[in-house]
């Protein structure tokens, strides 16, 4: 909220990829380019490597990485400063009818500049209801967090395919 009370917009850019491995492990990998109106920019790789326990609903469990360094770290928002992050992960996603859904949890290890490894965790939820054959209402509720930051969020809203 503070970074929108001092007016400094982002666009994200990302190259985001998945790759199965030897038919049982999924590679998620995304890496982004945060640039900010402010000067300060942020480069992350995010990654999960998945053993598929079971293909439908599915359910993976693994290692999620996350690698950040950014211009600076100020305190409007979050910009990591030489963060390394490294957690047990596991992701459930199904089906029935018109509800989809999916919720994972991550729990390990993590250190930016200036901190110590310490434990952090985060979970996320979401829910996507189909009211028609391009029309979906779609909510998400998850937390998150860093060594030196933690964040509630939360949307409902309305998702058209066209």
């Amino acid at each position: 909220m503070e970074a929108l009370r001092a007016n400094i917009d982002a666009n994200t850019y990302a190259l985001r990829t998945y790759t199965r491995l030897c038919d049982v492990w999924d590679l998620f990998a995304d890496l982004s380019e945060t640039m900010r109106s402010d000067g300060n920019n942020t480069t992350m790789l995010d990654g999960r490597l998945l053993y598929r326990v079971q293909a439908w609903p599915y359910v993976g469990v693994g290692w999620r990485f996350r690698v950040a360094d950014s211009d600076r770290d100020p305190p409007e928002y979050w910009a990591p400063e030489g963060l390394q992050q490294h957690q047990a992960h596991i992701t459930v996603r199904g089906a029935s009818g018109r509800l989809s859904y999916s919720a994972s949890a991550e729990a390990g290890m993590a250190e930016e500049r200036g901190t110590n490894w310490q434990f952090v965790w985060g979970a996320r939820g979401t829910a996507d209801y189909a009211l028609s054959r391009r029309l979906s209402l779609t909510a998400e509720l998850g937390y998150f967090e860093s060594t030196d930051y933690n964040r509630t969020y939360g949307r409902l809203g309305v998702t058209g395919r066209f």
